[in-house]
């Protein structure tokens, strides 16, 4: 469990806009050792005193993801929604690491109240870019087993095929697109492989297209 150390305090109309940030902790450890939590959500004292209970072993969290169900943020996060309409932005969610049983654990704990196991989970304002971060790994290694990297391949190797890979994707998606053009740069110098990628295509289209050079006939 990871988590960034800023907060951003909204303003007091509660209409989401930030004032300011704040540093300070997202991540605390019970007392006894048992679980640990992060949170994701609006920070105030209230959250302090909440954070608290679970830290002193007030609230019983084995029988929270025993039950699946953590009915005190439930009661929590139902204080904080306001008396008019809900207001979203105050409530609060947590990830759980327990140990029960010298068995780590991972949960997601919902605002109201539902528990989850994860075996990979993330949460909070930056959840948009780790999921674009763990797409892109997934990706890649989608693409590794298309290209067929092996074990024993370079990490030059290895950078060459991506690359060559991705340029063949893009033209396929671009009429407008041909031909290969590569220069290579390693530690000892960068070598120009244009000369060695020429082919006679463009002299066959040439000699074709010159068959036909003054044919005014008007049967196309």
């Amino acid at each position: 469990m990871c988590a960034d150390r800023q907060s951003t305090i909204l303003s007091p109309d509660n209409q989401g806009v930030p004032v300011t940030k704040i540093f300070g902790r997202k991540l605390w450890i019970s007392k006894d050792g048992s679980c640990a939590l992060g949170h994701s959500g609006m920070r105030n004292d209230s959250l302090d005193e909440f954070v608290s209970q679970i830290v002193d072993g007030k609230i019983d969290m084995g029988k929270v993801v025993k039950k699946k169900y953590f009915k005190e943020l439930r009661d929590f996060n139902i204080d904080r929604l306001g008396d008019r309409i809900p207001e979203l932005d105050k409530l609060s969610s947590f990830l759980l690491i327990t140990r029960f049983g010298n068995c780590p654990e991972l949960y997601s704990c919902f605002p109201l109240g539902r528990v989850e196991e994860r075996s990979l989970t993330y949460i909070g304002s930056g959840s948009n870019r780790v999921d674009d971060y763990f797409k892109a790994v997934s990706i890649l290694q989608d693409a590794k087993n298309y290209i067929g990297v092996r074990p024993e391949m370079s990490k030059r190797e290895i950078m060459l095929t991506y690359g060559l890979e991705a340029l063949g994707y893009s033209q396929n998606k671009d009429p407008f697109s041909s031909g290969l053009d590569l220069v290579v740069a390693t530690p000892e110098g960068i070598t120009d492989h244009f000369e060695d990628l020429q082919d006679d295509f463009k002299l066959r289209i040439d000699s074709i297209k010159s068959r036909y050079k003054g044919d005014n006939t008007s049967n196309q």
